[in-house]
């Protein structure tokens, strides 16, 4: 995990330096346009960072985020797909969650 940290950071401050308000962090438009994800793909993406759902990404949030992606155990990685489709946030997926 510390080999990654550092590079985690350099993205985080290069994609602040591109967000509408650099104090707040990562902005919702800056995370789409960087993750090049389509449609409902980039918005569950962004969800998945945005913990405490302010619209922005702070750098805890980020790093966290980019860990569990790149640097988890199976079962960390497995929660996080969960969580992509669990769209209501009710801890189960349903046919409702992955139309």
């Amino acid at each position: 995990k510390n080999v990654v940290y550092p590079y985690f950071i350099d993205i985080y401050n290069d994609l602040c330096q591109r967000s509408d308000d650099q104090e707040k962090g990562v902005d919702k438009v800056t995370m789409l346009e960087y993750s090049n994800l389509p449609g409902m793909v980039g918005e569950r993406f962004f969800h998945l960072f945005d913990n405490n759902k302010d619209g922005y990404v702070d750098k805890k949030e980020f790093v966290k985020g980019f860990s569990r992606i790149f640097s988890s155990q199976l079962d960390t990685f497995l929660q996080l797909i969960f969580e992509f489709y669990d769209f209501d946030e009710d801890g189960l997926v349903n046919k409702e969650d992955i139309r």
